[in-house]
């Protein structure tokens, strides 16, 4: 064999493994994990400001397993006039999993989340909320397994 055909050999390897490449490429799914998420980018320096005013009261978490219950605890000291708030649980693996629903705690902070759409595994979970007109966000990945 020259060194024309090894030449030849190996740019159509090469062409063989490049179209194979744009084969298993154009088969991936691309989900994003929010729909929204060129609007959400834009607003995200007030959500690093809602951040830090939830930092200033407290680092710990807000989600709490226990007993297959899944509990939201805020301090009492920032939901005392709650006017908005939203929690939403994002899945990275599914889109149709995300949930949202709306923050109702009780007078101590509490809010137990029973909602049978949950499933375990892994999400993205945040709360969002204002509190006498000052916004408090909070972040966390969370395994489920109630």
């Amino acid at each position: 064999m020259n060194w024309g055909n090894k030449i030849a050999l190996v740019l159509i390897i090469f062409v063989i493994a490049m179209g194979s490449m744009v084969y298993v490429a154009s088969m991936q799914t691309n989900e994003m994990m929010d729909s929204n998420y060129y609007d959400k980018e834009i607003k995200f320096q007030g959500q690093i400001d809602a951040s830090n005013n939830l930092q200033k009261v407290t680092r710990d978490s807000l989600f709490v397993q226990h007993n297959g219950v899944l509990e939201i605890i805020i301090p009492a000291s920032i939901c005392t006039q709650l006017t908005k708030g939203t929690i939403k649980f994002l899945r990275n693996d599914n889109e149709l999993k995300d949930l949202t629903m709306e923050l109702k705690p009780d007078s101590n902070g509490h809010q137990i989340i029973n909602n049978p759409s949950i499933i375990n595994g892994l999400y993205k979970a945040s709360i969002e909320w204002e509190n006498k007109g000052t916004p408090y966000y909070y972040e966390e990945n969370i395994l489920i397994t109630l």
